[in-house]
């Protein structure tokens, strides 16, 4: 079973998700922070780059936003009586943020994002997780979700996300009309508004987090807070109102504590520290070491105290097993995204180079992010890369 255990405090809010007693995740979410990936803004056309295929907009920000027209003829669809010239409004979404002198980059490509399902709203079909790998599953899938998409007559696409794998009708078309809801809400707000301006706000990332991953396998949620402040009480409420969507009965599973240093409670400081150190100990004296560059991360694996008895290639394979074993988890609890390289102890054998290549394929399962084992190079290093 998991828990969530929250730490509320002044400058930030951290989620620490543990399940049954090992540490798997940590979300750190300042409260001064300006995240504003996915929101969805009415903006204008202030400036055409026709060399660029592109325009520069006012989204209400400090500086105008670059939008790329690639799908100009969806655009145009869209907006019937518009060519998309200078005053003029679209709608659009962030996806990445303005950084230096390079401006903030937006798409016209909608997506609302649910606990099954993603609503792409320029998009026709339907697409489907890259880790559902069935094509049984996918199949059956499918035909479910163009049953409910003919039944609510939306012209939307839609993304069918991993979590949707073993879902019946019933629970799937409950996500379905809530993004297609949420969807016509923010279309209806942007005919209704004049100004450029954001029309819906992504969120912040751990209440985003709790409302697609709370479920029956979750045991409880402890929110510790500093003091008694009327954002906690706001935030508190926002947990409720979702946990409150599965049954009210789930509202006994939330724990309020006050003045508490809850991960130290819960004893979550101590599990942290292994995700913060450069060196990494495993059993019998094995250790890691990782090391970030600006170009990639760089893992190396040493037997350290750990020779081992009998046979020398089996007794490596087991350390190497070990390590990519840890080394998935440490990828994912520190979120390291980009270009990684693992230096394995060598290894003669093939095979045994194959099921270290299973063993993080497996681990990598439950990745929230794509990540990729590309093998191992002639120099020995195995390549991954990840979102």
């Amino acid at each position: 079973m998991k828990q969530f255990i929250i730490e509320n405090f002044v400058n930030a809010k951290k989620l620490a998700v543990i399940n049954s007693g090992r540490f798997e995740k940590i979300i750190i979410e300042s409260n001064f922070s300006n995240n504003r990936i996915n929101n969805i803004y009415r903006a204008k056309i202030v400036k055409k780059i026709p060399s660029m295929d592109a325009v520069f907009i006012d989204y209400g920000g400090e500086n105008n936003g670059f939008l790329k027209l690639e799908n100009l003829n969806k655009l145009e669809a869209l907006y019937p009586n518009s060519s998309l010239n200078i005053g003029d409004n679209v709608m659009v979404q962030l996806i990445k943020e303005e950084k230096g002198l390079k401006r903030a980059k937006f798409s016209t490509d909608i997506s609302i994002q649910g606990r099954y399902v993603v609503l792409v709203s320029n998009g026709e079909k339907i697409l489907f997780s890259s880790k559902i790998k069935s094509s049984h599953e996918r199949n059956r899938l499918g035909s479910i979700v163009e049953e409910i998409i003919s039944e609510l007559n939306v012209k939307s696409g839609f993304i069918i996300r991993t979590e949707s794998i073993g879902l019946e009708k019933d629970r799937l078309k409950k996500d379905i009309e809530k993004v297609c809801k949420e969807y016509a809400d923010i279309q209806r707000l942007y005919e209704q508004k004049f100004e450029p301006e954001c029309i819906f706000s992504s969120g912040g990332e751990i209440l985003k987090f709790i409302e697609f991953n709370f479920g029956d396998n979750v045991e409880k949620i402890v929110c510790s807070f500093e003091g008694s402040f009327a954002k906690d009480e706001i935030f508190l409420e926002d947990i409720k109102n979702i946990v409150r969507g599965d049954g009210r009965e789930n509202l006994t599973k939330i724990v309020k504590l006050s003045g508490v240093d809850v991960f130290e409670l819960y004893g979550i400081n101590n599990m942290l520290k292994k995700y913060k150190a450069r060196k990494i100990w495993m059993d019998k004296g094995a250790y890691i070491v990782i090391d970030k560059t600006e170009a990639m991360t760089v893992v190396d694996v040493n037997s350290g105290r750990n020779i081992g008895t009998g046979d020398y290639e089996n007794a490596i394979l087991n350390i190497n097993l070990s390590a990519a074993s840890e080394i998935s988890d440490q990828i994912m609890v520190r979120d390291i995204s980009g270009i990684i390289l693992v230096d394995f102890i060598d290894m003669k054998k093939e095979e045994n180079r194959e099921k270290i290549i299973d063993e993080m394929n497996r681990k990598f399962g439950c990745d929230d992010r794509k990540s990729k084992i590309h093998g191992f190079t002639k120099l020995g290093l195995l390549e991954i890369s990840r979102m």
